[in-house]
């Protein structure tokens, strides 16, 4: 059960500022591809792109690549409303083994980012629950503008940079973690029915935020043996979402 919780449902803001772009380029013309890059370094997904080119400029330059070409064939992207999502979740999923290796404290400050995509909502469980299982696209357009903007979407990149260029060999997690794990859950006031729901999860659970929050608060906080390979795992698990 304890290795089953790594497919717990996460906000990944990578998909949704890729595809969340695209709304900037509605028009009668398609633009050129200096002004893509432009739209593209402009909030709230600029500070992710720029980080994207300082770090794998092969990537920004498939980022730019795929958006031109899906900006160049309406009828494909009629067909497919999500392929601007597509574009930011492929090139997040592809790196996202190397957080595995990435110093503890990048994993800590992944995990508190993802808190932070849906702990604003903790007072509407409904939203809540939508924002852990959908993600922000959930949000009508003016306040997922506001959600982007207020989320450094850096930090996921700044981790999977770090994790390739120093990283820390820590070998996969063993059962005896995650027995240390649930110990560390129950102290903090969960409960194995809700670690049920975070491994379950319905956004119309009304205790699905909390269990959540909980969950992600003892992975980031854990200080255990072993408790950096659970962050590890569960930190690549949110870049895989």
């Amino acid at each position: 059960m304890f290795r089953k919780v790594l497919q717990i449902a996460v906000v990944a803001l990578g998909a949704a500022a890729g595809g969340f772009a695209m709304s900037y380029f509605d028009g009668p013309e398609t633009p050129d591809r200096a002004e893509i890059e432009r739209i593209l370094m402009q909030p709230p997904i600029g500070d992710i792109y720029t980080t994207v080119k300082q770090y794998y400029p092969e990537d920004a330059e498939e980022w730019l690549d795929r958006t031109e070409e899906t900006l160049r064939n309406p009828a494909a992207r009629r067909a497919n409303p999500n392929a601007g999502f597509e574009i930011g979740a492929t090139l997040r999923r592809r790196r996202a083994p190397a957080l595995a290796a990435a110093p503890d404290h990048e994993l800590r400050n992944v995990i508190d980012f993802n808190i932070s995509t849906f702990d604003w909502a903790m007072d509407d469980p409904d939203l809540c629950g939508k924002l852990i299982v959908e993600g922000p696209m959930v949000l009508p357009t003016a306040e997922r503008q506001a959600f982007l903007d207020r989320l450094d979407g850096t930090v996921l990149w700044r981790a999977i940079h770090a994790g390739d260029t120093n990283p820390v060999p820590r070998g996969p997690s063993t059962e005896r973690d995650w027995e240390a794990f649930l110990a560390a859950y129950l102290d903090k006031g969960g409960t194995e029915s809700d670690l049920q729901r975070v491994v379950n999860p319905s956004p119309s659970d009304p205790a699905l935020c909390e269990a959540t929050a909980v969950f992600l608060k003892t992975v980031r906080d854990a200080n255990f043996p072993g408790a950096a390979r659970i962050r590890a795992e569960v930190a690549v698990a949110i870049a895989e979402s």
